[in-house]
């Protein structure tokens, strides 16, 4: 019997690290405000950055696409207004073009407490040479 609970709670320890971690790594406390991050997709593993993200490619396009979430907003009530970036969710997929930095902001709102937090980050592209 004592193994047997012993395997549970590992595998529900494990479930929880991994629910925790399956956002490219961007982890928020859940009694955090909610912030804003964002990467920019490469050819590379890319990872969410808060505030601000830069990415090159080495004789890339001359387009890519910045990527913008908000995090913190688990198992709660929000909605979100984004300015500059079509979406009505957590997330935002832009166009950028390189050496163009590419400001987005959101209003997310509490719908249970009427809290309202504007968040704002920055993308930049290169193309490396």
């Amino acid at each position: 019997m004592i193994k047997r609970i012993s395997v549970i709670a590992l595998a529900a320890a494990m479930t929880l690290s991994a629910q925790a971690n399956d956002n490219k790594g961007a982890l928020v406390s859940a009694n955090a405000a909610p912030t804003l991050a964002c990467y920019v997709d490469t050819p590379a593993y890319d990872q969410f950055t808060q505030g601000d993200c830069a990415g090159m490619i080495y004789n890339g396009p001359a387009t890519t696409t910045a990527v913008f979430q908000v995090f913190g907003t688990e198992g709660g009530n929000y909605s979100y207004q984004w300015s500059n970036c079509t979406s009505n969710n957590l997330q935002c997929a832009r166009s950028i073009r390189a050496y163009r930095p590419l400001t987005v902001s959101v209003t997310v709102t509490n719908n249970q407490t009427g809290a309202q937090y504007f968040l704002t980050a920055t993308a930049e592209y290169e193309r490396g040479f």
